[in-house]
């Protein structure tokens, strides 16, 4: 209750010169007085049909404003809104630019790095390794037979089942690798900084050894293995 939700609701601007003389606000006015206020002036924060809010202004003495100090403190009303709905504008600009990032470069169903992304982070750690005379390292990971997955249990369980995948490689990774899937039943794996075959090696192993234990897909416990 009060004038701030009425100019709200109404989207128009209230005037209140006397709170201990108006009773439009049982409620909000006597507080109001017991809190050393003395009369509210509500401006409605709108942008167009749109309500936002309301600014209102407290006075410590009795009296009406001003017919032109009203037009003013409306138009920094209506500033105010304009200010609020061009950062909602940009965020939600934002939002969706990232939004249509993602979906460029990392896959809907596992969300990792798809073929795109991939490509600019080998280019990216070619051009660093000459740098640092470092390696990378790529490596391919094929599921074996996964079509007769899909054929076997269908394709929501296929697709569940890839998702397992991805997870159960990604935490095998060190933080600055890429784990991308570049289609329906290949992951590759980017390792940069590399100095010693032999790490490119274990590494393989640990995603063979990965797939020695069954992923439990929904109320299914499928065995799948890779070819790396």
């Amino acid at each position: 209750e009060g004038p701030c939700l009425l100019a709200f609701e109404s989207g128009e601007a209230v005037s209140v010169p006397d709170l201990s003389a108006d009773d439009r606000f049982p409620e909000f006015g006597p507080s109001a007085v017991a809190a050393g206020l003395v009369a509210v002036f509500t401006f409605p924060l709108r942008q167009g049909d749109m309500r936002l809010g309301a600014l209102d202004l407290y006075c410590d003495t009795v009296g009406a404003m001003a017919a032109d100090d009203m037009v003013a403190a409306q138009t920094l009303a209506d500033v105010a809104s304009a200010y609020l709905t061009n950062v909602q504008s940009r965020a939600e600009s934002q939002a969706m630019a990232e939004h249509f990032r993602q979906s460029a470069l990392y896959g809907h169903l596992t969300g990792l790095p798809n073929r795109l992304l991939l490509s600019q982070r080998l280019e990216h750690a070619s051009q660093r390794g000459r740098r640092s005379h470092t390696h990378a390292a790529v490596l391919f990971a094929d599921l074996d037979r996964f079509k007769l997955i899909n054929d076997a249990y269908g394709h929501r369980v296929g697709d569940a089942l890839l998702v397992a995948v991805g997870q159960r490689l990604a935490a095998l990774l060190r933080p600055g690798d890429t784990l991308a899937r570049v289609s329906g039943d290949e992951f590759v794996v980017l390792c940069e900084d590399l100095r010693e075959t032999s790490d490119v090696e274990l590494l393989a192993t640990r995603i063979d050894q990965a797939f020695t234990l069954p992923f439990d897909v929904g109320e299914n416990e499928v065995s799948i293995t890779a070819s790396v």
